[in-house]
């Protein structure tokens, strides 16, 4: 996401989020950056979802197709780590935003960072966009992606 910061200055802010259907609906979200997200840092934040019990035994986790997700600088340790914790990868088609139920939290986050935003620092208002999303969104934005029109061809 690119916003203007007070100098005029276009800056870009990066996070990494999971959502799930268990556990309540859940979402995860990494820390704020304003530098890019690297295949470390993805790998780190899979490696934090295993270890805190967002990726267990059975899930599914589902990438888009950045470059991040499938460095050769990573792979290995990546599917190492989700076959030791029972957990199974699998790619979006490519340009499939439409497919991917994170897409659609982001935009809710957006949204509330046009129309409600308030005067704390950007970074908790970008963390209170997140806060909105309910697990009643989650469930929805899953069965938009489910739904999609790609079904039909």
């Amino acid at each position: 996401m690119i916003v203007r910061n007070d100098g005029g200055e276009n800056v870009t802010y990066n996070l990494t989020i999971v959502t799930a259907l268990t556990n309540g609906g859940a979402l995860s979200i990494s820390d704020l950056r304003t530098d890019t997200n690297d295949a470390e840092d993805f790998l780190s934040f899979v490696l934090g979802c295993i270890w805190n019990g967002v990726l267990v035994r059975g899930d599914v986790l589902i990438c888009d197709n950045a470059s991040i997700h499938r460095a050769a600088e990573i792979v290995d340790r990546l599917e190492a780590a989700i076959d030791a914790a029972g957990v199974r990868i699998l790619f979006l088609p490519t340009y499939s935003p439409e497919l991917n139920p994170c897409e659609l939290c982001f935009s809710k986050a957006k949204s509330y960072l046009r129309y409600q935003r308030g005067n704390r620092p950007f970074a908790e208002e970008v963390m209170a966009g997140f806060e909105s999303i309910t697990a009643r969104d989650i469930y929805r934005f899953y069965v938009s992606c489910i739904d999609s029109p790609l079904d039909d061809q």
